[in-house]
């Protein structure tokens, strides 16, 4: 389920987990528990390692809100969960945020907001927000802005042909 008109990326790098030092290994547990589909147990770590301040758990809390794995399907806690992480300085939150805006299927419909988080994970280098912000400008005929995002986006295997 989750978000149908733009991918929400649901890969973790728990590389980047390994570096974050706030409940760490409990967040680690978590992803690998998630990885195994025990959505209960994953469910329970994250939470923990959220409490102790992890960057990575909130957002992968939402991702288990966004898609109903082991957990009632809820876009507001998944919108709670990605800007908790997003403030936390998960930057691909802030993309998830941006889709659900940009996506309107669970919330108004705000290209304005929606541009906004998609700057914030372009400006960080993300492809896919790069790739979305190129489409957005496309869309409202900014030939300029969508040059400019469209060559970063290719740089990463996003191609508009």
């Amino acid at each position: 389920m989750g978000c149908s008109s733009t991918h929400i990326n649901t890969n973790i790098d728990t590389q980047s987990l390994v570096k974050n030092g706030k409940g760490k290994s409990i967040a680690i547990q978590g992803f690998h528990l998630l990885q195994k589909k025990d959505f209960k147990h994953a469910k329970e770590k994250l939470e923990v390692a959220d409490k102790l301040g992890h960057v990575d758990a909130p957002r992968a809390l939402g991702l288990m809100y966004i898609n109903g794995d082991g957990v009632k399907q809820d876009y507001s806690m998944a919108l709670y969960y990605f800007k908790k992480a997003y403030k936390r300085g998960n930057y691909v939150a802030a993309y998830d945020i941006g889709a659900m805006y940009k996506n309107g299927e669970h919330f108004n419909k705000n290209i304005k907001i929606a541009k906004k988080y998609y700057l914030i994970a372009a400006k960080k280098d993300y492809g896919l927000a790069q790739f979305e912000l190129a489409k957005i400008y496309a869309y409202q005929r900014n030939k300029s802005e969508f040059i400019y995002w469209a060559k970063k986006a290719e740089k990463h295997a996003y191609h508009f042909r």
